[in-house]
């Protein structure tokens, strides 16, 4: 049955009310004059107050939002995978959902705000950073476990609110709000740093090809083992002509532009496309499952192969203020806002709601017991060894962990929490995965610490050598809770990588 436009806009508004659509009700300002002794009324109004329907077709729906969860925060991490939806606040909270039903999985509270929420391979971290900016303390790395949380090393005396973070292969990537980099192995070695005045934007991102940064007018792809510059992509034009926002999602780089979302190539920095919204600038991005949305009151959903506008949503939640990912398999959009939002924006979804059959959300509440993260002991084991073992030795004057069993590089570090690395201390891991990119081990599975009367010996055990390369060496502080990673920033190491920024 064919919906006139009147009833289009009679059933959005009793499902969604005036608060889905604008913040300002679409009212009609009329004038009255006497014209020949007879009134004739002139209705006019502003563009921007014109209806959705009427200006760009049928095409316009009310957001089919399948569930939602308050949690009176603003978000800053949104990560999404097959099972669960993971959200870091500003508050210290890390909301584990179902990505299915929303009902809340696990919450955890960290003593300081998330940064960011990131997956490297089998392994989920999370990046911890203090809420003022003159502290000494930059920020903390923690590995999280389903019963556990980990804390691998803190960060001190490196830049200026160190808010964004990212790894892969166990190197992890940190830049701060002028946009200096620095990147570290898991296990907290220095591998290279950059020093930048230029301001940093929202697009920070590592992958195996290399590390995407923005900047106020240029984006950049490093390489991650050593920093040298892959590609760059500079802006013309005035100073409005700036870089807001950015996103990396398969083959292509997207950054929002002079009111547009830019596509380029990830390999070559080459430009594709632009999506250009009409009559309104684009604001926020998500990509995935063949869409791309930007937008705010309306959001505009774009079709990412050919470009072309498929339909607006009216959603109240803002894109450019969210943290947004939309979920490749089922085509949902998961966007945090003040509040968590889940969207079925999937072809059939996408009809029914423009016809005006849009369910009730799902509202999940979330708990008030949480569990608070504070660093744990080890667990222990009296059993004799029969696996892999892993030893605290000291070198160049600090703890650093090693594994001296048959097969494996004794002159690579294994990445252990940094409260756990005393000297004489022996751990039982259940398997070691090599980092390419870092050259170091990360342990998968449980580790497990030997009690002392266990007798560890075995005549296959090789002697540890030192590890001679040009890597730098850290020191650590005499706290047991606070370890330096950004004393040795020598200049002399590096001034070859300062010239690429």
């Amino acid at each position: 049955m064919e919906l006139s436009k009147e009833d289009i806009l009679t059933e959005s508004n009793a499902r969604a009310g005036s608060s889905h659509i604008r913040k300002r009700k679409f009212e009609y300002r009329s004038t009255t004059k006497e014209n020949n002794n007879s009134a004739e009324t002139k209705r006019t109004r502003y563009d921007w107050e014109k209806d959705l329907t009427v200006e760009y077709g049928r095409n316009v729906f009310i957001a089919p939002i399948l569930w939602k969860a308050d949690a009176n925060t603003d978000g800053t991490s949104l990560l999404v995978d097959k099972n669960q939806c993971i959200v870091g606040t500003k508050d210290g909270r890390l909301l584990i959902f179902n990505v299915d039903g929303g009902s809340l999985k696990k919450q955890w509270q960290f003593p300081d705000q998330v940064g960011a929420v990131f997956r490297d391979g089998d392994h989920l971290y999370a990046w911890c950073h203090p809420k003022y900016t003159v502290d000494q303390w930059k920020g903390s790395l923690y590995e999280i476990f389903d019963d556990e949380v980990r804390l691998m090393f803190d960060l001190v005396d490196f830049g200026d609110s160190v808010h964004h973070a990212t790894m892969t292969d166990g190197c992890l990537a940190l830049v701060d709000n002028h946009g200096s980099i620095v990147v570290l192995s898991v296990t907290g070695e220095l591998l290279w740093h950059k020093e930048c005045s230029e301001g940093h934007r929202q697009l920070f991102h590592a992958d195996q090809s290399g590390l995407y940064v923005a900047f106020k007018k240029r984006v950049c792809k490093y390489s991650l083992d050593v920093g040298s510059l892959i590609w760059e992509f500079s802006l013309d034009g005035g100073r409005a002509n700036v870089i807001h926002r950015g996103v990396v999602h398969g083959k292509y780089v997207y950054i929002e532009v002079s009111g547009k979302i830019r596509q380029f190539d990830a390999e070559t920095g080459d430009a594709v496309k632009d999506f250009a919204p009409n009559r309104q600038k684009a604001s926020g991005i998500a990509v995935g499952g063949g869409i791309l949305l930007t937008g705010t009151c309306p959001t505009i959903v774009f079709n990412v192969e050919d470009g072309t506008e498929i339909a607006r949503m009216n959603f109240y939640g803002r894109l450019d203020d969210a943290v947004s990912m939309i979920c490749d398999d089922n085509r949902r959009l998961y966007t945090f806002w003040d509040s968590m939002y889940c969207v079925d924006l999937s072809e059939l979804a996408i009809t029914q709601a423009i016809a005006g059959r849009n369910r009730c959300p799902k509202v999940v509440t979330i708990p008030d017991d949480i569990n608070v993260v504070h660093n744990q002991p080890p667990k222990l084991s009296a059993e004799l060894p029969t696996s892999l073992l892993v030893e605290c030795i000291e070198l160049d004057g600090e703890v650093v962990g090693r594994t001296l069993m048959p097969g494996y590089d004794d002159s690579k570090n294994v990445a252990l929490p940094f409260t756990w690395k005393e000297l004489g201390k022996t751990y039982i891991v259940d398997e070691l995965e090599t980092c390419v990119l870092a050259d170091c081990y990360r342990v998968k599975g449980n580790t497990k610490l030997v009690i002392d009367d266990v007798d560890v010996t075995s005549p296959k055990v090789k002697t540890c050598r030192n590890k001679s390369d040009s890597k730098e060496t850290k020191k650590r502080r005499s706290s047991t809770f606070v370890t330096s990673l950004a004393m040795k920033l020598q200049p002399i190491s590096l001034q070859s990588a300062d010239q690429d920024i």
